[in-house]
């Protein structure tokens, strides 16, 4: 499956993991793209 994700939330997240850290998409915005609604802000955790 195939999710569309903001330009600006993977330049974010590129730009995280070529600073050395690790990052994902956490809550309410994994929710509703799993279950097919347009999340209304995004959640990146990084390690």
């Amino acid at each position: 499956m195939r999710y569309k994700i903001p330009n600006e939330v993977t330049m974010v997240s590129h730009g995280l993991r070529d600073a050395g850290f690790e990052a994902y998409l956490v809550g309410g915005c994994v929710r509703d793209l799993i279950i097919g609604l347009e999340p209304k802000d995004w959640d990146v955790r990084y390690y």
